[in-house]
């Protein structure tokens, strides 16, 4: 029932155009129509237009579970126009609510853990990425506006937040955000978890602020490194970091097809393709996407 009332509510236009309206432009991965694309190509044309800006890619500690329920009704309390969205709201961050395991396709029966949730959204639920975003959209204004006036941005999908500035501003804007995050929210940021990415010719002014931030790096096959970060998911760096990660990519939809044709076999022609196309339609998708046009 819950699922039902809040997928409602957050399918409404007006609901959309609210969230859109107070969100866009630091925050893209709730109610914006292709949000997602949005910030991957604003932060890649960014970087290809300023190779000496430094791009950081935050890691939140466990965030929807952590943020603190005071912080999303605070932020909804302080913004006359969010108003709408307040019953909704305090229905379902009540205070120290039962939990309840099983049910659904789980095979087991519903019961109630001996605990109780007194923090946090629920993880899955239509709601929780709309209420957390509304928590950080202070924090994460007024990070931006300090960026902008150095030329730089911060950009969000969900909890993937995004720094991109010069070195010099870059990070010290990043420790100003990490102590906010832990102070109005109760969310850390995991440094060493968070990756950073430079241009490579401008690599010494990076050592020069990075700190303990770790590089953002994979290693192909061949034992190569190749420095990038990930952005909403999309690689962002060197050519090598980018085709070492759509390599993997190619790897895991060829993976599940082997899978599904060794399962199914040829005597289940029409399911077999009816399942391929359903489990890699949106990993091709992303390959597509982000994969080298001379490629």
């Amino acid at each position: 029932l819950r699922r039902a009332v809040t997928r409602a509510f957050f399918s409404r236009e007006d609901t959309k155009q609210l969230l859109e309206a107070h969100l866009a432009p630091t925050q893209l991965g709730v109610a914006v129509a292709s949000g997602g694309t949005k910030l991957i190509f604003s932060i890649r044309e960014l970087l290809d237009a300023r190779p000496d800006y430094a791009a950081v890619s935050c890691d939140l500690q466990n965030a929807f579970n952590q943020v603190t329920r005071a912080a999303i009704l605070k932020a909804l309390a302080a913004k006359e126009e969010l108003a709408p969205l307040a019953p909704l709201a305090l229905a379902t961050l009540a205070a120290k609510a039962p939990i309840f395991h099983g049910g659904g396709g789980t095979g087991q029966n519903i019961c109630q853990l001996d605990f109780l949730s007194e923090e946090g959204v629920q993880q899955g639920s239509v709601e929780a990425g709309a209420l957390f975003a509304l928590a950080l959209q202070p924090i994460l204004e007024q990070l931006n506006a300090e960026l902008l006036e150095h030329g730089g941005v911060a950009r969000a999908g969900h909890d993937d937040v995004t720094i991109v500035a010069p070195p010099a501003v870059a990070f010290a804007a990043l420790d100003r955000f990490a102590r906010s995050v832990e102070e109005r929210l109760g969310v850390q940021l995991q440094r060493a978890k968070t990756k950073c990415y430079i241009d490579p010719r401008h690599a010494d002014e990076l050592e020069a602020h990075r700190g303990d931030v770790p590089l953002g790096e994979v290693v192909d096959n061949d034992g190569g490194t190749h420095l990038g970060i990930t952005v909403y998911g999309a690689p962002i760096g060197s050519d090598g970091y980018v085709r070492t990660i759509l390599a993997r990519k190619c790897d895991e939809i060829a993976g599940i097809s082997d899978k599904l044709i060794n399962t199914l076999g040829s005597s289940h022609k029409q399911a077999l393709w009816v399942l391929t196309l359903l489990s890699t339609s949106r990993k091709f998708d992303y390959f597509a996407r982000h994969n080298f046009p001379a490629d």
